[in-house]
């Protein structure tokens, strides 16, 4: 049986902001789905859902994820960005160039994002 997650994004649209990032889209506000600690930002355009459970709270839903399930922490995937980055090009991307990179399915980051999707479990 399958369960629907709720949805970590603001409901009123509050927050929303353009950005730049997106293409200039309007993104809106991502919260912890339990304690309500902000999340950072999700495209409102591209995005039906979105679900986010913050550090702190990980450790109290730790018995919930399905066996073989891996958590990745956002620190640690963003330093493997960082490290697969600096191996490829000699340097870590800005955020443009980074959003631009993942417009191509077949870059670096694409890649990283569909394996962080695979490990990411409700993904």
């Amino acid at each position: 049986m399958s369960e629907i997650l709720p949805d970590g994004r603001t409901r009123s649209g509050k927050g929303a902001v353009r950005e730049p990032l997106f293409g200039g889209a309007y993104a809106v506000p991502l919260h912890c789905v339990s304690c309500g600690k902000s999340g950072g930002l999700v495209p409102e355009k591209y995005t039906t859902g979105a679900y986010y459970i913050c550090n702190d709270c990980l450790p109290k839903y730790a018995d919930k994820l399905t066996p073989g399930q891996v958590v990745f922490p956002d620190e640690v995937f963003w330093r493997l960005v960082a490290e697969a980055e600096l191996e490829e090009y000699g340097r870590v991307l800005d955020d443009v160039e980074r959003a631009t990179k993942l417009t191509d399915p077949n870059s670096l980051e694409s890649k990283l994002a569909r394996d962080r999707k695979a490990l990411t479990p409700g993904s």
